[in-house]
Formats: C-alpha cells, sequence, structure tokens
C-alpha cells in the first residue's frame, strides 16, 4: 500500500469523506505508518482522548508544554541577540548611536509575515532570520518617526 499522504487520500476519495458515526463530523486521514499508510479518524474523538490523557497526566501535560515555549523563546531570543550584534548593537538610523529600547521596524510592512515578538516563540530560527532581513534596527524615537512617515 505504502504512504498516503493527507492531500493524496482527499484528492482520491473527493467528496465521499466518512462521517463519524457517533458525531456527524468528516472524518480525517492521519498517516501513521510508512509502511501501513494510515487510518480515518474522528476529530472529535482525537480530541476527547487528548482531553482525558491531560486530566490523568496534568503535570507531564503542563510541563510538556511550558517546555516546548520555552525552548523555541530562548533559542529565537538567541538568534534575534545575534542578528542584533551582527548589525553593531546601535540604531541603524544615520547619526544615532542609541544602544538601548532598540526595536525592529519592517521596511515594507506588505511583506511582514508575521512581528518579530510574535516570531521569537512561535516560529523556526530560518524563518525568523527571514523576517529580520526585511528589518531595520532602529532605537524608539527613530521607529516612531519612521512609522509617521508612512
Amino acid at each position: 500500500m505504502g504512504r498516503v499522504s493527507a492531500a493524496e487520500k482527499y484528492d482520491e476519495v473527493g467528496e465521499d469523506r466518512p462521517l463519524c458515526a457517533c458525531h456527524g463530523e468528516l472524518m480525517k486521514w492521519v498517516v501513521y505508518d510508512r509502511s501501513v499508510g494510515g487510518y480515518w479518524q474522528c476529530a472529535a474523538k482525537r480530541r476527547e482522548r487528548c482531553r482525558a490523557w491531560r486530566r490523568a497526566n496534568p503535570e507531564i501535560a503542563k510541563d510538556s508544554a511550558r517546555k516546548g515555549s520555552h525552548a523555541f523563546r530562548e533559542r529565537n531570543s538567541a538568534v534575534v541577540d545575534e542578528e542584533i550584534a551582527r548589525r553593531g548593537g546601535r540604531c541603524e538610523h544615520p547619526g544615532c548611536e542609541e544602544t538601548e529600547r532598540l526595536e525592529w521596524h519592517h521596511r515594507d510592512p506588505s511583506i511582514r509575515e508575521f512581528r518579530i515578538s510574535q516570531g521569537r516563540q512561535k516560529v523556526k530560527p530560518d524563518r525568523l532570520r527571514e523576517e529580520l532581513a526585511k528589518c531595520d534596527l532602529l532605537c524608539y524615537p527613530h521607529h516612531l518617526l519612521a512609522e509617521a512617515r508612512r
């Protein structure tokens, strides 16, 4: 049979996706094993199982959620700090030597994918670096001036 991705399975069945007998929701194709393929799963049943597991294991659930976001925040904060150091650690406005209260200013907000503050927690380091490349490092007063000029 081989591995079938969810997109391939949905193309194969078209509008004929099965409905869950208990909840009446459309089922999702879940890939779990390369040799076997996957199976149809009710999203509501999966949510119920996950909630039951979290209730039965509150400390593990809380700890794993905390570790995930903390690791991203630490790693991406290091990426931002490296970029600040690479740019000299000061405001990039000509003639400005300010090293405090530095902020990221998107040169073209229409191509912005996310705010840098959000990216510290939620994106992979490579995507964060790409977004930082679209920005200028400005001190607070010069960032206000740049925003006012838009």
